[in-house]
């Protein structure tokens, strides 16, 4: 990793990996491994110039998130980190993450550094295991879709993230009782949820950029598997 092309604001994230790790969910497991043996990766995308206080960020902080098509296999129409299934020609977890960012947008590879590798996660019922690998971006000009894989590409300010009017709360129900809950996001008309609104806020939560709870909650009642990922299909359409 880069340290030395890495801002002020950007390091403490390397130094609470594990933190932000543990807030992400706990170490794959025998659920993970049973979905799936296939491992992702994901690449979070930082960039901002402008002076940060001390434990903040920069006004022009933002992360870059991409809109898949619906022509991808898994997670259609969801906006989500740049990434996918690692190849057994990818000599790392990070040339993975880094190579699927040049794949789905514009940002060249040379305009990015490594910065830090989480540990690999599973959000069930998620099909793979994730490792999210964060990057600097240097370059602030515009971006734009690589492929027919990415249907558009978003440019999100970390203030909107962390402001609690667009921070959401799904309560995941089963006969009333909460199984669990997931973080969300609505930045104007881009809604994220999933694995990226949890990777998210975890940064958000580790690093004390948004201490304010969010401020909706959903409810969510699920019976099996299969309405649960009938859910997830229609909430990534709001």
């Amino acid at each position: 990793m880069n340290a030395a092309a890495t801002p002020d604001w950007i390091v403490p994230i390397v130094f609470r990996r594990q933190a932000i790790s543990r807030l992400i969910g706990p170490p794959c497991g025998r659920i993970g491994k049973t979905l799936s043996g296939r491992r992702a990766a994901v690449a979070v995308v930082l960039s901002g110039t402008g002076p940060a206080a001390p434990g903040g960020f920069p006004s022009d902080a933002s992360v870059l998130l991409i809109r898949r098509s619906a022509v991808v296999s898994h997670h259609r129409n969801e906006v989500a980190f740049p990434g996918g299934v690692i190849e057994p020609t990818d000599g790392s977890v990070v040339e993975a993450a880094l190579r699927e960012m040049v794949e789905e947008t514009s940002v060249a590879a040379a305009t990015v550094a490594p910065v830090v590798e989480f540990e690999e996660r599973s959000l069930f019922p998620a099909p793979f295991r994730s490792t999210p690998v964060v990057f600097y971006r240097t370059d602030q000009s515009a971006i734009t879709a690589g492929s027919a894989e990415t249907d558009d590409v978003y440019d999100i300010r970390i203030a909107d993230l962390a402001d609690p009017a667009n921070r959401g709360s799904i309560r995941v129900l089963a006969a009333n009782a909460e199984l669990y809950r997931l973080p969300y996001f609505t930045v104007g008309d881009v809604t994220v949820w999933g694995y990226t609104a949890v990777v998210l806020s975890a940064i958000l939560d580790a690093m004390g950029w948004s201490p304010v709870p969010p401020a909706t909650e959903v409810n969510i009642q699920v019976w099996n598997l299969r309405r649960l990922a009938r859910t997830a299909s229609e909430f990534s359409r709001v």
